[in-house]
């Protein structure tokens, strides 16, 4: 595949991306995430290129996963607060809000 093939190939994934980000409207945690991609794209999509390439323990990924890391937690406290008065689901919403997370960076274990 020549360079132009692969940086069209490339565009589609990354629209396709977008569009499934920009749907994620039903969720509380799909809402969220969006928020963060919203107000963080940069960082959104160099964590992203850092999941794809292979290079989990480089210096660059440990440092862009902790700052997305923080995020997450902001957004995880955020549901747990509006979780908190329900009686049960809590467990549900945070596990289903980490699927989406490792649906975009499916590295994301990997922070140290």
């Amino acid at each position: 595949m020549d360079d132009a093939q692969k940086k069209e190939v490339e565009a589609v994934i990354n629209n396709y991306i977008i569009e499934k980000i920009e749907g994620m409207t039903k969720t509380k945690g799909g809402q969220l995430f969006k928020r963060f991609f919203e107000a963080f794209p940069d960082m959104f999509w160099e964590f992203r290129a850092l999941n794809e390439d292979g290079k989990e323990t480089s210096d660059a990924f440990q440092k862009v996963g902790k700052q997305v890391e923080q995020e997450m937690f902001k957004l995880e406290g955020i549901l747990t607060e509006k979780m908190f008065n329900q009686e049960k689901g809590l467990d549900k919403v945070i596990g289903s809000f980490y699927n989406i997370v490792y649906t975009f960076f499916p590295k994301y274990s990997l922070i140290e």
